[in-house]
């Protein structure tokens, strides 16, 4: 099976544990960042090297031609960006929320039935009581 090809937009916190985890696993690959600050874009740079780091999501889209896109951007831009990856023919990881108004939720659904491609959204809770509660549980060796 080929790798999955992945642009990964914000690669931050979210998106940096999602590209560690397809590595890690062996089935997938970034092939683009979508990434504003200038000290990431040098540091994605020197860690991934031939990678494409750009600021602009439709610049990397087209040049990169990911089958997968995870979006840890900006929330406001999750439903527009996401529309334009499913359309691009892309499966795609949002992290939440999955949009911030009606509108864009409903666009992204429609998309996701045009393309039959997939959406799924990451909804992380390892923080959240009871499991963060239960992580500094088991970091205090109480577990």
């Amino acid at each position: 099976m080929a790798k999955y090809r992945a642009l990964i937009i914000g690669p931050g916190g979210a998106g940096t544990a999602v590209y560690k985890a397809m590595i890690e696993d062996g089935r997938g690959e970034p092939v683009g960042f979508v990434e504003t600050r200038p000290e990431r874009v040098a540091e994605l740079q020197e860690e991934f090297p031939g990678v494409m780091v750009d600021s602009d999501f439709d610049k990397v889209l087209a040049a990169t031609n990911p089958n997968v896109v995870v979006d840890a951007g900006p929330d406001f831009l999750h439903g527009p960006q996401c529309v334009k990856a499913l359309e691009a023919g892309c499966d795609v990881l949002i992290e939440k929320p999955m949009a911030t108004s009606l509108e864009d939720a409903q666009a992204l659904i429609a998309a996701e039935k045009a393309t039959g491609k997939t959406i799924m959204v990451d909804y992380t809770m390892r923080y959240s009581h009871p499991w963060g509660t239960m992580m500094h549980a088991a970091r205090n060796g109480d577990v």
